[in-house]
C-alpha cells in the first residue's frame, strides 16, 4: 500500500503502529525510509522503511510494525549514529581517558 502514499504530503503528520501506538511525527522521507521523531525533551528518531506503511490516511501514518519493532530495529544510531553525531561524543571519551592515562 505504501506505493500509493504521497510522502511529500506526509512531512510533519503524525505516525503510530500496527496497535495505534504513537511513534512521533513524521519529519523526512528520504531514500526509501521515513524519518519519525517523537519527544519533546528526550527526543527519539526512528529511520522506517517506507514499505513498511499501510496506509496514509492524510492525517496519521500507520505502519505495520509494533513498539517492540520500533525500538529494536529502527532506532536512528544503531548503525548511523558513528557517521554522524555520536563521534564527537567518542573523541572526547577518548580525549578524557588520554588525560587519565597521563
Amino acid at each position: 500500500m505504501s506505493s500509493n502514499i504521497d510522502w511529500n504530503d506526509t512531512i510533519k503528520k503524525e505516525a503510530e503502529g500496527i496497535n495505534g501506538e504513537d511513534f512521533g511525527e513524521v519529519q523526512d522521507v528520504s531514500n526509501g525510509s521515513v524519518l519519525v521523531q517523537r519527544g519533546i525533551i528526550n527526543k527519539e528518531r526512528f529511520l522506517i522503511p517506507q514499505e513498511l506503511a499501510e496506509r496514509y490516511d492524510g492525517d496519521i501514518v500507520r505502519f505495520r510494525i509494533s513498539e517492540d519493532e520500533l525500538l529494536s530495529k529502527y532506532r536512528e544510531g544503531s548503525d548511523l549514529e558513528a557517521a554522524t553525531g555520536d563521534i564527537k561524543q567518542t573523541e572526547t571519551v577518548q580525549d578524557t581517558t588520554q588525560n587519565v592515562e597521563e
